[in-house]
């Protein structure tokens, strides 16, 4: 009997969930000891190649999960937002910028999600940084609701 499409996409959701959320590399579907468990558990179920997770699977995760966090933050009043940049071993530079917000569904938890993390080619200047700032507010619709961003002290954080 045929699965139902409904239910081969659930488990390619939980497949790429399972990489993600354990680090697991993308080969993991290729290795001999996961095929052998899968089929026991689910004969029919094609497992996806590391192409298919790569260039289908895991962009179809992250839109989802974008368009979560978007619903999330529409029934938030007020947002707060933290960033820093960093500098990696291998002189790369990266920014994050992260949404900190009380859930209205129970107003006793406060909900934190990142809403970028990228490598900033950049230099660090006080306007560049602000100019990423304000295309993830704008993005993400927080200008309104925005109440304070936090940074650390570093000198290119402070405004000329």
């Amino acid at each position: 009997k045929p699965m139902p499409m409904s239910k081969l996409k659930m488990i390619d959701q939980q497949l790429v969930k399972m990489i993600v959320k354990e680090y697991h590399p993308f080969s993991v579907v290729e290795d001999e000891e996961f095929h052998n468990i899968i089929e026991m558990l689910c004969p029919i179920y094609i497992i996806p190649s590391r192409k298919k997770i790569n260039q289908s699977l895991l962009p179809q995760m992250f839109d989802m999960t974008v368009e979560c966090v978007k619903d999330r933050l529409k029934n938030v009043e007020a947002v707060c937002l933290t960033t820093d940049g960093w500098t990696s071993r291998t002189n790369q530079s990266f920014i994050s910028l992260t949404a900190h917000f009380i859930d209205p569904k129970n107003e006793t938890v406060v909900s934190s999600v990142l809403l970028d993390c990228i490598e900033f080619g950049e230099k660090h200047t006080s306007e560049n940084l602000a100019n990423f700032l304000r295309n993830l507010v704008e993005e993400w619709n927080l200008l309104y609701k925005l109440t304070a961003v936090i940074t650390d002290n570093a000198a290119n954080k402070i405004s000329n």
